[in-house]
């Protein structure tokens, strides 16, 4: 995915999580919108619902 800077998975034992993707701004993010959803549809038959994009302004790396 071009501008794509980091993509991470977080889930529970449930099975229930979360995809963060961190894009270098914000053309590039909506310019993803396509591959994203068919990456999704090809994982379609492993997920209980079709995953929500949600767009935010700001991103800040917090380490220790």
């Amino acid at each position: 995915m071009a501008g794509l800077v980091d993509w991470y998975s977080v889930w529970r034992a449930d099975g229930q999580g979360y995809v963060l993707t961190v894009f270098k701004d914000k053309a590039s993010a909506d310019a993803s919108l396509g591959l994203a959803r068919d990456i999704w549809g090809g994982l379609s038959k492993l997920l209980k619902g079709q995953p929500k994009p949600e767009t935010f302004d700001n991103v800040e790396a917090l380490t220790k």
